[in-house]
């Protein structure tokens, strides 16, 4: 009885693959719109599967996670798209297409489910680029302009073969020392500025990415019109 059973399983779990190994014939003009996600593929049958989202470009940190593309209708020669994603406000879609397999030939009418994908570069000047920092970080390069002079005021102060304040003595040394103590206590008051590594953070689609965090990027729905392509 377990044989049988064993049997029975193996017997269903081929006939499962067989039936998910079956590619579907489906008309370009009869879908209504695809979903694209990043990092999955497409299907294949007499090409090799790709990407569904394909990226080109040093943009491509901001890439959408997820794409939707609508088919308008046709041109006379093949389906248009309306391709829609979330993007930060300053990003755009550049040289969009949507590629599809046809089912027996490049051209075919009929291509094979699951086979589109989208290639695309992306365009638009990231704010760090076009320094839109915050007051507090443009801030921050004037008080370590103000550090920079007092140790340039330290070091000449210290010429000419004068005791360290570190070792004692008085007068000028102590009038260093005291210029050393503001410089750093002016430095802790600004939680590691200038030369302590608080380092300028922009808006970006991602934490962690070329342009850190993205708390601070508006964000809208970006569209691209484009055309298909075959293979």
């Amino acid at each position: 009885m377990t044989t049988k059973k064993l049997i029975l399983t193996l017997s269903l779990c081929l006939c499962l693959c067989h039936c998910r190994a079956i590619p579907i014939k489906v008309k370009l003009s009869d879908v209504k719109a695809i979903t694209l996600t990043a990092g999955q593929c497409t299907t294949g049958r007499r090409s090799a599967p790709v990407l569904q989202q394909q990226c080109r470009g040093h943009l491509c940190n901001y890439a959408p996670t997820t794409i939707q593309c609508t088919n308008t209708g046709s041109d006379g020669l093949d389906a248009q798209w309306d391709c829609k994603a979330d993007l930060p406000e300053w990003l755009s879609f550049k040289n969009p297409d949507v590629n599809c397999e046809g089912y027996d030939y490049p051209t075919d009418p009929y291509i094979l489910a699951g086979s589109c994908g989208m290639s695309y570069s992306l365009q638009g000047t990231p704010p760090y680029e076009s320094g839109s920092f915050t007051a507090g970080e443009q801030t921050t390069g004037i008080g370590g302009l103000m550090v920079l002079v007092i140790i340039l005021l330290v070091c000449c102060n210290n010429r000419g073969g004068r005791p360290h304040p570190y070792y004692g003595g008085g007068g000028s040394n102590a009038a260093t020392a005291a210029a050393v103590g503001a410089a750093a206590g002016y430095a802790a008051g600004r939680g590691g500025g200038w030369g302590w590594g608080r380092r300028r953070r922009c808006s970006g689609r991602r934490s962690g990415g070329w342009f850190g965090s993205s708390s601070r990027s508006s964000r809208r729905t970006a569209h691209a019109f484009c055309g298909s392509s075959r293979r």
